[in-house]
């Protein structure tokens, strides 16, 4: 009798080791595109090879999660446009995780003030799912819109953000991120203007009026702007300079380009990651943060001589690197509308 149980119990494990191997082939199969209707994670992505300066994905970054091998991302974007009733958007903002101590290589998120940093953080982490850091954390995390970058809750240190934010160029500051840099550069010319524009606003209601008030402000200063902002072109060419000079690696975005392709720009920063390239949470990103350009009335400032000679000279440190080089800056004044004439009828 005992025999007969203990073969039975036998046979029972032999068949449910045989299910257990037979699911487990099936979803490590590579190369497998699978649609799943009415799931938010039906979009998911090729688990990348550790990149070639030995970072090791950890197991959990990816637990609870499925995950399907696509051999065409693109595939995802053109599927998520056909298929509306897949839009979840509305919650991927929700989703969004810390991860664990030590999941991420320090990577810095590095840019001049003004540069876009903030609105890069947001669409990473709903791209990635997971949350940027801060080398502020200790004076971010009590910001009104800590809530959105719940990374800053922790010590950058602690590894748990995709990315870290950073407006420095020390080179003490650029050694602490052994895996690299993603450099956001913008116009200066963009740059300059939107550090007078966006100085403390100290009431809301009356903003546009604020806004007026400084830039005539800059009009009956013309001397005092151009200091000023020869400064700031300085400060940005210097800083751009320290991190192609110094960091252990480097991607290189354009605000420009990333405001008018943002989807593959985000491919290209997600890869420099080394994380997965999810189409849905992408086009999420996409359609949920969109970029916006601010424009600033009839506002034209004339900006000094130096600025082209400093453009210059970052735009041949970039190519010396073999790096993308700068966007032709042709407009030579940022972009500004006169919000009294834009709804006017143009001359012919």
């Amino acid at each position: 009798m005992y025999s007969n149980t203990n073969t039975e119990h036998v046979v029972l494990l032999i068949f449910w080791m045989v299910v257990v191997l037979f699911i487990t082939f099936h979803i490590q199969s590579k190369n497998r595109s699978i649609y799943i209707p009415n799931q938010t994670v039906a979009y998911a992505a090729i688990r990348p090879n550790p990149s070639s300066f030995g970072i090791t994905r950890h197991q959990h970054l990816i637990q609870d999660k499925i995950i399907l091998s696509l051999e065409e991302h693109d595939d995802i974007h053109k599927l998520y446009q056909q298929e509306k009733d897949f839009d979840n958007c509305s919650t991927v903002s929700d989703t969004i995780q810390n991860a664990r101590i030590d999941s991420f290589p320090l990577v810095a998120l590095a840019s001049f003030p003004r540069s876009g940093n903030t609105w890069t953080r947001h669409i990473l982490q709903i791209a990635s799912q997971y949350y940027t850091s801060t080398v502020y954390w200790k004076a971010e995390r009590h910001k009104p819109n800590a809530p959105y970058f719940r990374g800053g809750e922790y010590d950058y240190n602690e590894k748990r953000g995709i990315c870290t934010k950073t407006h420095s160029g020390d080179k003490e500051v650029i050694d602490c991120f052994s895996a690299g840099a993603i450099l956001i550069i913008r116009n200066p010319r963009k740059v300059a203007v939107s550090n007078v524009m966006h100085q403390k606003i100290t009431n809301e209601d009356s903003r546009d009026d604020e806004l007026r008030t400084r830039v005539q402000h800059i009009r009956n200063n013309t001397d005092k702007w151009r200091s000023r902002s020869l400064g700031i072109i300085k400060r940005w060419k210097n800083l751009y300079t320290s991190w192609i000079e110094h960091a252990k690696r480097v991607l290189v975005v354009h605000y420009d380009n990333l405001c008018e392709n943002t989807y593959d720009e985000l491919k290209r920063i997600l890869n420099f990651l080394n994380l997965p390239i999810n189409g849905y949470y992408i086009q999420c990103a996409v359609d949920l943060k969109p970029c916006h350009l601010h424009e600033y009335f009839d506002f034209q400032p004339d900006y000094p001589d130096e600025y082209d000679e400093l453009i210059d000279k970052l735009n041949q440190t970039l190519k010396d690197k073999k790096l993308p080089p700068l966007p032709t800056y042709s407009d030579h004044r940022s972009r500004f509308i006169d919000d009294q004439n834009k709804h006017e009828p143009r001359s012919t």
